[in-house]
């Protein structure tokens, strides 16, 4: 498997635990792979009006419905390394992708902005907890299920297929959803 096709999964495996996790796509505006040298090898992105969602109001991680947000905010960051492993074959979890998945996690005064009240003065060993618990939680989930599996490849598939522009082969929330009606 080549470099543009293992992007290609990665991308699929976010967007389909995002589907998993929340049973929609609302939150997804597309999915897109870069095929020339790029150091950055794909995106999931965010609807812009929804993006602002993760950086205000958000609930206080230690609630149940904070830790439950974060939690599934934290599968969903790693769902495309979980994808990677099970679909690739690899017997481990590149180290390198998942650091630049995690990023968003690396600022504490981000952390702090978005709810995590005093962590700044806790140790921030409990984000590599939760991710250990997402990445056991995420192999697990989409190891037992072929369903999803088949769903990660067929998005996979349908993002190699798309017109290339600039570099970039990009699907819509919508045309992932048309597969996964497909598929499902």
């Amino acid at each position: 498997m080549n470099d543009i096709e293992r992007s290609a999964i990665h991308e699929s495996g976010h967007v389909i635990c995002h589907y998993i996790l929340y049973g929609d796509l609302d939150d997804i505006d597309y999915i897109e792979i870069h095929t020339d040298d790029s150091p950055i090898r794909g995106l999931c992105e965010l609807i812009k009006d929804r993006q602002s969602l993760y950086f205000s109001e958000l609930p206080d991680f230690s609630t149940l419905d904070g830790f439950t947000f974060w939690f599934k905010y934290m599968c969903f960051q790693i769902g495309g390394c979980c994808a990677e492993l099970i679909i690739c074959k690899d017997t481990e979890i590149d180290q390198e992708v998942l650091k630049y998945d995690m990023a968003i996690f690396d600022d504490l005064n981000l952390l702090h902005y978005k709810n995590f009240i005093g962590w700044e003065s806790r140790d921030v060993s409990i984000i590599d907890s939760l991710a250990q618990v997402a990445i056991g939680f995420m192999l697990r989930l989409l190891s037992s299920n072929t369903n999803h599996q088949k769903l990660i490849e067929s998005v996979a598939q349908k993002l190699l297929k798309q017109e290339e522009k600039d570099n970039i082969k990009r699907l819509y929330s919508a045309e992932i959803m048309d597969v996964i009606r497909n598929e499902g």
